[in-house]
């Protein structure tokens, strides 16, 4: 039995965008696009599920939902075993409809700033043609944090259905500083529905501590249902929604900041895990951990130097789990962590 820890982080996508693409042979063309977006994740789950609505320039509209879930329990030693099951569905005018769901296991090494992900899965899948197809996937996935808010990472996706085989490779460049994070990634596919490669672009910049704008735009390739490739962009804003606090009521903030000097601080933070190392990381200095003193009643502290601003931070146990303070909202990385954000403004915190 999988038991996961109290929802934690919240997040709410509302976007704005466009597609040029082919749908079914009948449906085709340049599209408007609005889409809502919801998240949410523990310390170890992540679930989001998206909705859209895409109006056509010839009138004809679709509308898609789609899901995605993982959950994962820690065997020690970086190690974790769990579930991840997804799924999508989408309603062409006129009673067309089509869509896949698929379940399986998801295995989770964690090495120092690598995280490896491997996962295998059945489901099955209805085409925009009216049949139905039975599928197999297997993935892998390697990241690393290079340091200096960059992640390289690149992974491996086979699929192999009733009557469709292929393997897609991707690799992708994510790059942090201050309010600002971009990625860019770029994709390939042997075996059949290949075609040209493709990629997107991703920015964010975050406007407050809770609100951040984020833009995406790219190319996407063929789907097994039979939609052709195409190309899309969209922007919009996303919300950091509260979340509950392990630590309500508690009479210790999870988190103190006392000033030292115009730009030292001393960092005082709850963890109450079982932890013989405890290291602080953030894009104030490039993600080099630093290391937390151990004082009373679960409380650790380090010195940081510190410039106004926005930095996203976690907190090391053990060398290799990145996860955040007790009692604080945090929200998942790309490698099966969490991050939190740190506030700093001139003259407090």
């Amino acid at each position: 039995m999988l038991v996961c820890a109290p929802l934690s982080s919240q997040e709410a996508s509302v976007l704005m965008g466009g597609v040029h693409a082919r749908y079914a042979d009948s449906l085709s063309g340049t599209a408007a696009l609005t889409t809502l977006q919801l998240s949410g994740s523990t310390n170890h789950s992540a679930g989001t599920v998206t909705g859209s609505l895409s109006k056509f320039s010839s009138g004809e509209w679709i509308t898609q939902l789609s899901g995605f879930g993982a959950a994962v329990a820690p065997l020690g030693s970086g190690v974790s075993l769990g579930v991840s099951a997804a799924g999508d569905a989408n309603r062409i005018q006129g009673g067309t409809w089509n869509g896949q769901a698929s379940a399986g296991l998801l295995g989770v090494l964690s090495v120092n700033r690598t995280l490896v992900t491997v996962g295998a899965s059945i489901g099955t899948a209805r085409t925009v043609y009216d049949s139905t197809l039975a599928m197999n996937v297997l993935s892998a996935r390697v990241g690393h944090t290079v340091g200096n808010g960059a992640v390289l990472s690149g992974g491996v996706v086979a699929l192999r259905s009733d009557t469709v085989e292929y393997a897609d490779a991707s690799v992708e460049f994510g790059y942090t500083s201050g309010k600002t994070r971009v990625s860019v990634s770029a994709g390939v596919r042997a075996g059949d529905l290949a075609d040209d490669p493709w990629g997107q672009a991703h920015v964010e910049y975050d406007l407050l501590p809770q609100l951040t704008y984020e833009l995406t735009l790219g190319r996407y390739p063929q789907s097994l249902v039979g939609f052709t490739d195409g190309l899309f962009v969209t922007t919009g804003i996303r919300v950091r929604l509260p979340g509950r606090s392990a630590h309500r009521g508690s009479a210790e903030r999870p988190v103190d900041m006392n000033r030292i000097d115009e730009n030292r601080f001393r960092v005082t933070l709850a963890y109450s895990g079982d932890a013989e190392t405890l290291e602080i990381v953030g894009e104030w200095n490039g993600w080099l951990p630093l290391s937390l003193e151990r004082e009373a009643n679960s409380r650790w502290s380090a010195e940081l130097v510190l410039e106004p601003g926005i930095y996203q931070y976690a907190i090391v146990v053990n060398g290799d789990i990145w996860t955040v303070p007790d009692g604080v909202v945090g929200e998942a990385d790309d490698f099966g962590g969490e991050m939190a954000t740190l506030v700093v403004i001139e003259g407090g915190r």
